[in-house]
């Protein structure tokens, strides 16, 4: 009796154990690492109950042979909670995975219930993960990434959401090396997010995530496409927003960013830049009720090659007043840009503590109501300083000799001039 008595205890604490592992691997899903062997995914699946599709269906964590979490189908129930409420986490991850074919959506509750926020798919101090053709609908964020690398977001679609993709969570980590490719966002109100620094000092640039592409992907009835604080080398091209509502790619203290070969109309402004470095904008088609290029604070600014139509604003370097925080814009080249139909062509304007700097030439201003504007004196080049300027549609200065330059200088106002202009529309 006594040697059986001793058992008991133990028994039922191991019995317990087994109920409780059991009940905690229904809602998440555990493969360690041991001798080297890549650590496979933690996932936590909110939801009713576990979706019946095998969670890691195969794979070995390798790059030729990675992780799969394939076919779920995710409902999410916003409850009160301080913490975020996920569709799928994924944390603490160096294998190669996959997360495919996954849709996450919000059925029931407020997206923001106190604190609370809905995510689809979080993704925290992990590398190597790729989000493919997957579904986010009606939620706060589809997708955060957290202090993480090498992460592909592809072909996946965004409704109804308040972010789409939301990088960093403003503290001072970073998430490095992000590929955003061919997603379709409709209905969304900032599609990508890259959250500023906490401690970021006012006059900081380009501490944050870094590495960021957005290729080829399609923005509809959305406000804003992309908006980036404190981030280097950013990539943002060939990429589609229509009909959008706000600003459409804002970049705020960013170091070494172009913006390139991307469509763009909407209601707002089509780029907004403010106290960024090393930025290029070229070969854009834009057609914008706000402003074509909006840009204050900026320094080695180079914008060329593009189409702005339409807009209030062709360009507009701002730097009026240091009472609303716009100083002005230094190193700035304005070259071979297509400028027609808006009310004002290009506005170079210097603040009372900074001048704005720029070289424009070889661009064509098309029945602009008014084609230019200048108060920067003479610190601003209308022409190449050597014997080309720009073509302006309403010069009417004859060409005596016949050498595509007018006889007479093109006048901007008392003290800024075009002393070159073409007298033939470049093709």
């Amino acid at each position: 009796m006594k040697a059986s008595r001793k058992w008991v205890v133990p028994a039922i604490a191991i019995a317990l154990a087994l109920v409780l592992v059991l009940t905690a691997v229904a809602y998440l899903v555990f493969l360690d690492e041991e001798d080297g062997v890549p650590k496979s995914p933690v996932i936590s699946i909110y939801g009713p109950d576990l979706p019946s599709s095998k969670l890691v269906d195969r794979g070995s964590g390798t790059v030729e042979d990675p992780y799969f979490i394939t076919e779920l189908d995710v409902d999410v129930v916003a409850v009160p909670s301080n913490d975020p409420r996920y569709g799928v986490f994924v944390g603490n991850v160096n294998a190669h995975l996959i997360i495919s074919g996954v849709t996450i959506r919000l059925v029931e509750g407020d997206p923001i219930v106190g604190y609370n926020v809905v995510v689809g798919i979080g993704i925290s101090d992990s590398k190597n993960v790729s989000i493919l053709d997957c579904k986010f609908e009606n939620l706060v964020m589809g997708i955060k990434l957290v202090r993480s690398e090498h992460i592909n977001v592809s072909v996946n679609s965004f409704s109804g959401c308040e972010f789409g993709v939301v990088l960093g969570d403003g503290t001072d980590s970073h998430t490095n090396d992000t590929v955003i490719w061919s997603n379709t966002f409709v209905e969304t109100d900032d599609c990508i997010y890259v959250e500023p620094q906490v401690k970021h000092p006012w006059t900081g640039k380009g501490t944050g995530e870094s590495g960021i592409v957005i290729d080829d992907n399609h923005f509809s009835d959305c406000n804003t496409a992309a908006r980036m604080y404190d981030a280097s080398d950013v990539t943002i091209v060939r990429n589609s927003a229509q009909a959008m509502t706000s600003q459409v790619f804002v970049l705020v203290w960013t170091t070494h960013a172009s913006i390139a070969n991307n469509t763009i109309r909407s209601l707002g402004d089509a780029i907004a830049l403010s106290g960024t470095v090393d930025t290029v904008v070229t070969g854009n088609d834009v057609s914008a009720v706000g402003g074509g290029i909006i840009a204050s604070l900026s320094t080695n600014l180079n914008i060329s090659k593009n189409t702005i139509l339409g807009g209030v604003y062709g360009m507009h370097l701002l730097g009026v007043n240091a009472g609303v925080w716009i100083e002005g814009c230094t190193g700035v080249n304005i070259t071979y840009n297509g400028i027609l139909n808006n009310m004002v062509g290009v506005a170079l304007v210097s603040s009372e503590i900074g001048n704005t700097t720029a070289m424009v030439h070889h661009n064509q201003f098309v029945d602009n109501e008014i084609q230019a504007i200048d108060n920067a004196g003479s610190a601003n080049l209308w022409d190449d300083g050597v014997d080309e300027g720009n073509y302006w549609s309403d010069y009417s200065s004859p060409d005596a000799d016949s050498d595509g330059i007018g006889d007479q200088p093109y006048v901007i106002d008392s003290d800024s001039q075009d002393r070159f202009p073409l007298t033939d529309a470049m093709v």
